[in-house]
């Protein structure tokens, strides 16, 4: 019994399902975060930039709402899998060591469990591609890219 316990393979049979649940999820979350920064305008995150040290803070600002905008999009859609985990990941190191590390674990607290979690889905993404009905699969097996 621990035997077969132990030797389990479900990722052998649904690995990219679970990579496209897990690209899903996470895009929705940076999409809708993006759209809540894009509605309130580069000034106001500008300005929360700025209160943190962030150089460049207008710059920075409106960075940040196109990579969480355009990130969650590319990750729902499956394209460009990679470099958008890739610049999302730095977003949320980011917000890890300015924001939240200083207040604990808890997400109640404005700790870093979530951003943490999230990280840790970006760098599984990262590493092991999109998964099931990516756009980019789609265009692969069609030779319709490099």
């Amino acid at each position: 019994m621990m035997k077969y316990l132990l030797s389990c393979k479900c990722s052998d049979n649904c690995k990219g399902w679970i990579l496209l649940f897990l690209r899903v999820i996470i895009g929705i979350v940076f999409l809708a975060h993006g759209s809540q920064k894009i509605g309130t305008g580069g000034a106001g995150v500008a300005q929360f930039f700025g209160s943190l040290g962030i150089p460049l803070s207008l710059f920075s600002a409106y960075v940040v709402m196109y990579v969480e905008f355009l990130g969650g999009i590319m990750l729902i859609l499956g394209l460009f899998t990679h470099w958008a985990s890739k610049f999302l990941a730095v977003v949320m190191l980011v917000a890890f060591f300015t924001v939240h590390i200083s207040k604990g674990v808890f997400v109640s607290n404005g700790g870093f469990e979530l951003v943490a979690v999230i990280f840790g889905g970006l760098l599984v993404i990262m590493t092991f591609g999109a998964g099931e009905l990516a756009l980019e699969k789609y265009l692969k097996r069609n030779n319709l890219t490099n």
